[in-house]
C-alpha cells in the first residue's frame, strides 16, 4: 500500500485512523513539527496520522496486536456524548479541508475526503437534528449519490439516510432516526 492509498482508506474508514496501533518514525513527526491540536477532543489522531502520511515514501503492516486500549478513559471517542461528537467531527472535517489545502491533493485523495464527509454527514442526519447540518451544509455541498455508493466503509444504515437526504426523501429520513431511537431504548 502506498502512502496515498493508505490516506484513501483512513479517510474512507477501511484503515482505522487512531495512532494505537500504528508505529511512526519519530524523526518525520518532529522534522515536520507533526502534533495533535490541542483542546480536539476526538479524532486529532487521525490528523496526525493525515499529516504523517503526507511525508512518508512507504508503509509496512505488521499484523501482532501491539496495544491494549484502556476503555477507562473520559477524553476518548467511546465516551463522549453524540452531540460532542457531531461537534468534534465537523471540526475534523473543516480541519482535514484545511490540512490537505497546503499538499497536493491527488484524485484518490480527494475520493477519501469526500468518504469522509458522507461518514460525517451520515453521522449528523441520523444523530443531530439537523441543527448542525443546517448551520454547515456548504461543507457538505460536495457529497453526491455517487460518493455514498462507493464509500467502501460506511454502513448500510448511514448510506440510507444520506441517499434519502441526497433525494429529498424526509420519510426515510425520519424512519431510521425512529428506528435508532428505539434501539437505543430497548
Amino acid at each position: 500500500s502506498t502512502p496515498e492509498e493508505c490516506t484513501f482508506h483512513v479517510l474512507s474508514g477501511t484503515i482505522h485512523g487512531s495512532l494505537c496501533n500504528k508505529l511512526l518514525r519519530t524523526s518525520i513527526i518532529k522534522n515536520h513539527n507533526i502534533f495533535p491540536i490541542e483542546g480536539l477532543g476526538v479524532g486529532e489522531d487521525k490528523l496526525v496520522l493525515l499529516e504523517y502520511l503526507q511525508y512518508v515514501k512507504k508503509i509496512s503492516f505488521v499484523s501482532e496486536a501491539l496495544y491494549i486500549y484502556n476503555k477507562t478513559n473520559s477524553q476518548s471517542i467511546t465516551s463522549q456524548t453524540r452531540a460532542r461528537l457531531s461537534h468534534s467531527f465537523i471540526e475534523i472535517v473543516e480541519l482535514t479541508d484545511k490540512l490537505f489545502a497546503n499538499f497536493k491533493v491527488t484524485d484518490i485523495i480527494a475520493k477519501g475526503i469526500l468518504n469522509y464527509k458522507a461518514l460525517v454527514l451520515g453521522h449528523l442526519l441520523l444523530y443531530d437534528n439537523n441543527n448542525l447540518l443546517n448551520e454547515y451544509k456548504d461543507l457538505f455541498s460536495s457529497v453526491t449519490i455517487s460518493t455514498v455508493i462507493r464509500q467502501p466503509a460506511m454502513p448500510l444504515h448511514y448510506k440510507m439516510v444520506v441517499l434519502a437526504h441526497l433525494l429529498h426523501i424526509p420519510c426515510i429520513d425520519w424512519g431510521l432516526r425512529y428506528a435508532l431511537y428505539l434501539k437505543n431504548r430497548f
